[in-house]
């Protein structure tokens, strides 16, 4: 922020046609024609420093939200198109809240809002933004929900079971979904889906894809009892959907890809550890 204002203040200064400028240019010849000898006055280089200075001393602005939207109760999840400029938000499933049937769509460039239909409490939202289609997973019944950018138009696709987490991935336009047992896999074109059987564990709980090297990643759990956790963690190839799976004593949570240096990250669920997978050699570190 400083540096910019700075290059700005220091350009206005030293245009020629400036007062501070002009009195140089009439201090500069200070001998004969013979020579010239550059002089500006102490006093002017400091008063210089000294705005500088101040500029420097200016505290950063604080980051604060410009404006709020209303989109109903309990948002719980958002998803952006960039290249549409929309952003979608569903809402969190609460026991006993009741149904819902909607998400909101948000212009990005006037921030007006609008609902769109996304089948039965839609509380999962992710967006393709090279097909301009959005995709929604119910909270309460087998059934994913297509959703046409363009026009809002929707259709569902029914799926095996019930299901927590979506990924997209805009390379292949395939869409994968997380039933524990196994991954649903969405062709974007037909909207044609095929279960990949994984042996996860009876509760879904996350995927994710890494588009650079179309491998797909999906989380679940299955409690022993005793407040013990098994967790499950696959990788799947997206060319052949071969499976490779990683079984842990505690349980995985949350967690995200990075497609640069292709490692994965993984909350420990219940745990204060975070782990660290090598999508090459798919290992914890």
């Amino acid at each position: 922020m400083v540096l910019p204002l700075l290059h700005v203040i220091s350009d206005l200064i030293w245009r020629p046609e400036t007062p501070f400028m002009q009195r140089r240019i009439r201090e500069k010849s200070v001998e004969t024609r013979h020579g010239k000898v550059n002089r500006c006055g102490f006093s002017t280089v400091a008063g210089i420093l000294s705005v500088f200075a101040t500029i420097a001393a200016l505290p950063a602005q604080a980051q604060y939200a410009v404006s709020t939207l209303g989109v109903g109760p309990d948002p719980g999840v958002v998803a952006v198109n960039p290249v549409t400029n929309t952003i979608y938000v569903g809402r969190l499933a609460v026991l006993n809240e009741g149904t819902w049937n909607t998400i909101t769509a948000i212009d990005g460039a006037t921030n007006a809002t609008s609902a769109i239909m996304a089948g039965q409490n839609p509380d999962e939202v992710a967006v393709n933004s090279v097909t301009n289609k959005i995709y929604t997973l119910s909270a309460i019944a087998p059934a994913l929900t297509v959703i046409d950018g363009a026009t809002n138009e929707s259709t569902t696709v029914d799926i095996a079971t019930y299901a927590r987490g979506i990924a997209v991935n805009p390379v292949t336009n395939k869409i994968y979904v997380n039933c524990g047992s196994s991954v649903t896999v969405i062709d974007g074109a037909t909207n044609a889906a095929t279960s990949i059987a994984v042996n996860g564990g009876e509760d879904p709980n996350g995927i994710a894809v890494d588009s650079v090297t179309n491998k797909i990643y999906a989380s679940s759990f299955t409690l022993l009892g005793s407040g013990i956790v098994q967790g499950h963690l696959i990788e799947i190839d997206g060319m052949t959907n071969a499976v490779t799976p990683v079984v842990s004593a505690g349980g995985y949570g949350p967690f995200a890809v990075n497609t640069v240096t292709n490692k994965i990250y993984v909350a420990g669920f219940g745990s204060t550890g975070l782990m660290v997978f090598d999508g090459a050699a798919f290992f914890s570190q």
